[in-house]
């Protein structure tokens, strides 16, 4: 398997702190403005949690890599971030990512759906009470939001290091 050296995890590391950090304030002021009339919200329902999971997800993941491919990409091109001496087409699982980041955006938008929607209902269903309140929603928007970050910055991050367009190398 092709493997970061420590250069690459730093750049990792960082580009993902600063995300977590922006999905956390993102999140908790979109769910405050979004149920800011509710006195309370139920997990099921049209104004429920669950129907709000779907487009956070998807949209988050897919804002996400639409934004950090082509930054991460010039970034490299300019000398201001590592790129890897590999292409993504020789690793066993990043080979199946497309090139184009808007086709990318849509993929890694689906697989979060995918893999999150099932499992974040699952735990808030046996885990938490509800009806939750304006601000207890607002928490768990702001922590969903930095688990998305920490869970997907960095495949996406990778991924763009590893594009042949933005490759240099170390």
């Amino acid at each position: 398997m092709k493997q970061l050296e420590r250069i690459h995890r730093s750049f990792l590391l960082k580009e993902t702190l600063i995300s977590i950090l922006i999905n956390a304030i993102l999140s908790g002021v979109i769910a405050f403005f979004m149920f800011r009339s509710q006195s309370t919200i139920t997990l099921w329902g049209k104004n429920g949690l669950f129907f709000d999971l779907i487009p956070t997800i998807f949209i988050m993941t897919f804002l996400m890599t639409l934004a950090m491919t082509p930054v991460t990409r010039a970034r490299i091109l300019k000398g201001k971030a590592p790129g890897v001496p590999w292409h993504r087409s020789e690793h066993h699982i990043f080979r199946f990512v497309p090139g184009a980041f808007i086709i990318r955006a849509f993929v890694f938008g689906a697989v979060a759906l995918l893999l999150l929607l099932p499992t974040t209902t699952a735990w808030v269903y046996f885990l938490t009470k509800f009806p939750l309140t304006l601000t207890e929603m607002v928490m768990f928007k702001s922590c969903y939001g930095a688990l998305v970050g920490l869970l997907f910055t960095p495949a996406i991050i990778i991924v763009a290091m590893t594009d042949k367009a933005g490759n240099k190398g170390t």
